[in-house]
């Protein structure tokens, strides 16, 4: 974790950039390994948000917005593709999209089944992926009396979305 802040301070990224960038070159090179040729392509991302100010970071419950991220995938060059990254993350973070789709997700728990259905899948038919970073404890937790070595979660995922990435930091290091 330390080595991804330290790459994020460097060229001006947040560490969600970083790994998303990282995720981007490995999806890159598995395209090439099975022979497909990823250059100049992106893949759509659905990404969360945060919406909810610092000062009120320490209150239960989520306040996010899903955002379709284009992802580089077919970006060989590594700072390149951070760059790209973070200018679209940027410039998505800064839109009104967060929002909107944080009260259209609310909107979608108060009607019905089919009208659920039809806003969640008006999110799902344009995204290959979702992707998503929890930061986890600094320090290592134990369990019982023993020490817990790594932690992990899915990102949630739904209808015929193919890929789904869950990064989280967890006692210093972060796993994919």
């Amino acid at each position: 974790l330390d080595r991804v802040k330290r790459v994020g301070k460097a060229l001006g990224a947040s560490v969600n950039d970083v790994l998303i960038a990282c995720v981007a070159g490995a999806i890159g090179q598995y395209l090439r390994e099975v022979g497909e040729d990823p250059g100049g392509k992106d893949i759509r991302a659905l990404v969360p948000v945060n919406l909810r100010p610092l000062e009120t970071a320490w209150q239960l419950g989520n306040r996010f917005g899903l955002v379709p991220l284009l992802v580089p995938v077919g970006i060989d060059d590594p700072v390149e593709r951070l760059a790209v990254v973070r200018a679209r993350m940027a410039a998505l973070k800064s839109s009104y999209q967060p929002l909107l789709s944080y009260e259209l997700l609310a909107l979608s728990g108060v009607l019905l089944e089919r009208g659920q259905q039809a806003l969640s899948g008006w999110f799902l038919d344009k995204t290959t992926a979702v992707m998503t970073n929890v930061a986890g404890p600094a320090q290592a937790l134990t369990f019982c009396g023993a020490r817990v070595r790594q932690s992990i979660f899915w990102v949630p995922s739904s209808g015929d979305v193919g890929v789904g990435v869950s990064v989280i930091s967890y006692a210093g290091g972060v796993q994919f």
